[in-house]
């Protein structure tokens, strides 16, 4: 499970979302496994959230972004690589969200797989369409007035998939940072997406080390953690 959460000093602490969103999603990280990890951080001030991510589970995904809403500590998000789908709506929970240069933000309709009756598909589609209001004023909220609600909408429709200008024109990042090379890949084949930019965010790999040395650096200290945590778990 690509999830760290450490403290990084007595009121700042770091939280690694490299991973599919939803336990069973191929891997993944869970909402439950993220909550527990969060409250062992206890009253930070300052809590930055590092995402690279092709998205995952509608729900654990809106109860992952509820945690860091609801947590006191100012939240900085960035994105490193990708916040696609749910993990999108992951990012809005940041106070402040800054994105590299090189990443991308990806919005759609959720969607969902269902056998039955015809008044079951109606019923879903439904739902879906709640579901997808839900999402949509999550974006307007954090763009504040850049862009419409009705617009957000067209945009979940098409599969709209930002580069860092887009999406701090769209009002949905405050800052644009320096690009992180060679950052975490995915492959994105699995998730059917419609309009995944060509040879810039899919991959075979699930991750690649990056050149950037920040981001080595990042990488270097959830690896070291998630093996001393992997033997604590086995002892």
């Amino acid at each position: 499970m690509a999830l760290k959460v450490q403290n990084k000093t007595k009121d700042a602490a770091e939280i690694f979302i490299y991973d599919e969103i939803g336990e069973g999603w191929y891997g993944g990280i869970s909402a439950k496994a993220f909550a527990e990890e969060v409250k062992k951080l206890g009253d930070v001030k300052t809590i930055d959230v590092f995402i690279n991510s092709p998205g995952g589970y509608v729900f654990e995904g809106v109860a992952i972004y509820n945690t860091l809403k609801n947590n006191k500590a100012r939240v900085i998000v960035h994105i490193d690589g990708l916040a696609a789908s749910i993990a999108s709506i992951i990012a809005m929970a940041g106070d402040e969200v800054h994105m590299a240069a090189n990443a991308f933000i990806m919005i759609h309709n959720p969607w969902s797989g269902l056998y039955g009756f015809a008044e079951d598909f109606r019923k879903e589609a439904d739902r879906l369409d709640l579901i997808a209001g839900t999402l949509r004023d999550t974006y307007t909220a954090k763009a504040n007035g850049k862009t419409s609600a009705e617009q957000f909408a067209a945009w979940m429709d098409e599969e709209k998939w930002f580069t860092a200008v887009d999406a701090m024109d769209a009002g949905l990042v405050d800052t644009i940072t320096e690009e992180l090379q060679a950052a975490a890949k995915f492959d994105l084949s699995k998730f059917n997406y419609r309009n995944i930019p060509k040879d810039k965010v899919s991959g075979a790999s699930l991750v690649d080390m990056p050149e950037d040395r920040k981001l080595r650096a990042r990488m270097a200290r959830m690896t070291m953690w998630q093996q001393k945590h992997k033997t604590a778990s086995a002892q």
